[in-house]
């Protein structure tokens, strides 16, 4: 899945720049370094990492400082990338625990170093993804923009979204790497989901990161269970009081 991540990233006019190993607990781990094309400050951090290691509080509790050092002491490295560096966890799920959600929330929460964007994913959903690329001929960002936007799909995953696993995984990715465009038919142009979302002034930036907890709050609670489900939502998006609305 690593790869398939760099391949986006490279596709998105980020180009490869470094590779340096972090030491953490008994323990190194790859960290790559991606540029952007056009401005160059901007920059993403990319690293490998299992869930049971991630679950790991020794291991947790130092990553990101252990990796804003590495980052800062590559030859890459300027002051001015501190404010415009995304780091994504690609975190590979090995034990399958419910503490996962929680840990991927406080990562992304953080407000120090950098914009961090976990995402997780099963490997067979891995090889999958993989195996549908190469049976359709496409890139990872073709199949990831083509399969997003096909209504088939999209249908299949909102009638039963536990047995469409790849679109959940697509969706999650468009989400974790902003950066992807997407072609929107209104527009007639290439957009990220977040430019979209601007361009059409349904949401601020605010609202972006309600609708990245509302989606993950669909991914882990029973379609069955309504009241708790409409309860997460309006925990994260409460409904505005009909006076307010009347002003």
């Amino acid at each position: 899945m690593i790869n398939i991540i760099k391949s986006l990233l490279s596709d998105c006019d980020y180009d490869f720049v470094d590779t340096v190993m972090i030491p953490i607990a008994n323990g190194r781990y790859e960290l790559t370094m991606f540029r952007g094309e056009m401005i160059e400050n901007q920059v993403y951090l990319v690293i490998s990492i299992k869930e049971s290691e991630l679950l790991n509080t020794e291991i947790n509790e130092n990553l990101v400082i252990n990796i804003a050092n590495g980052f800062r002491a590559s030859q890459i490295y300027e002051p001015d990338m501190d404010k415009n560096t995304s780091l994504v966890y690609c975190v590979k799920e090995d034990v399958g625990s419910v503490l996962l959600k929680k840990i991927k929330v406080e990562i992304e929460d953080d407000p120090y170093y950098f914009k961090k964007y976990v995402f997780s994913y099963s490997g067979a959903d891995a090889e999958k993804f993989e195996q549908l690329c190469d049976q359709y001929g496409k890139s990872p960002l073709d199949f990831v923009q083509s399969y997003i936007l096909d209504t088939g799909n999209f249908n299949k995953f909102k009638n039963n979204y536990k047995n469409e696993s790849i679109y959940r995984m697509i969706s999650d990715l468009v989400i974790k790497l902003p950066i992807i465009p997407i072609s929107f038919e209104k527009q007639g142009e290439m957009q990220t989901v977040i430019e979209h979302m601007r361009s059409i002034q349904k949401c601020n930036e605010d609202e972006i990161e309600k609708l990245d907890c509302i989606i993950e709050a669909i991914k882990d609670i029973e379609l069955a269970e309504t009241d708790k489900l409409l309860n997460a939502i309006f925990k994260v998006w409460p409904l505005k009081d009909s006076e307010e609305d009347h002003e």
